[in-house]
């Protein structure tokens, strides 16, 4: 439930922590039969490893302060290969399943090793979630049309008495599914802002090299390199992948 502390390295191994997962020199796992990796980092908090190699990694943030090859790594935040202030390290083969913000010196390598990389993944999810909130949207209107003629049936009602109940009633549910509505709309609204956020947060940054054959997923947007880039930032400009060069 806590954090996890390790002073060596990790091979093959699998750790689980509520909290962070620190392991001060590398870990080390290897590609099973069945493709799965033998080596599982897990934290609901931030991974702070030296290097890492055929490992699968998921937390918040994930901090390499040398290099990873062939891992599986998904970071909520942010995923940072090298040391803090201007990241030098090294990222090359494997998959990033989903990052906000990717900071390292050199991706991808000479060789062309297969490396896919995934930034704002979790924005399907809210696309997911605002389509579902349109259907509920749809329903709720459906509804509201449907009261609406048999409030203009009960209006033809002669018995007062009965007409009075009626519209009451249908006046009642009109409430509940005005008030769903308006709900729903604000849910779409908030929907709106946040993809809007996570889109403008998330940002490739490369301080070193950006090689050729590396494909970059930002969304629903994809670009593949075929040629070597100097440092640089890849983000999503006027919804298509646009790489900028660094300027110092």
């Amino acid at each position: 439930k806590g954090d996890i502390t390790i002073f060596g390295t990790v091979e093959s191994g699998e750790l689980t922590a509520g909290g962070n997962i620190t392991v001060k020199q590398g870990i080390i796992g290897h590609q099973k039969d069945d493709k799965s990796l033998s080596c599982k980092l897990i934290c609901a908090g931030d991974v702070h490893i030296s290097h890492s190699q055929y490992c699968y990694i998921e937390a918040c943030n994930i901090f390499i302060e040398r290099q990873t090859s062939h891992c599986i790594m998904k970071a909520k935040r942010l995923l940072q290969v090298g040391q803090t202030d201007l990241p030098k390290g090294k990222i090359f083969g494997g998959e990033i399943l989903d990052a906000t913000t990717l900071i390292a010196g050199e991706i991808g390598n000479e060789s062309g090793a297969k490396m896919v990389i995934n930034l704002a993944a979790s924005g399907a999810e809210i696309t997911a979630d605002t389509d579902n909130c349109f259907k509920d949207l749809a329903k709720t209107d459906q509804q509201l049309d449907t009261l609406q003629i048999a409030l203009e049936k009960a209006d033809q009602v002669k018995d007062t008495e009965k007409k009075s109940l009626l519209i009451t009633k249908i006046g009642a549910t009109q409430l509940h599914y005005c008030q769903q509505a308006e709900q729903l709309e604000k849910r779409l609204s908030n929907l709106d802002h946040d993809l809007h956020d996570l889109l403008s947060d998330t940002n490739l940054a490369v301080n070193t090299v950006l090689h050729s054959g590396v494909e970059i997923h930002i969304f629903d947007k994809a670009l593949k390199t075929t040629r070597n880039y100097p440092p640089c930032n890849v983000k999503l400009i006027n919804n298509k992948i646009e790489v900028e060069f660094k300027t110092h």
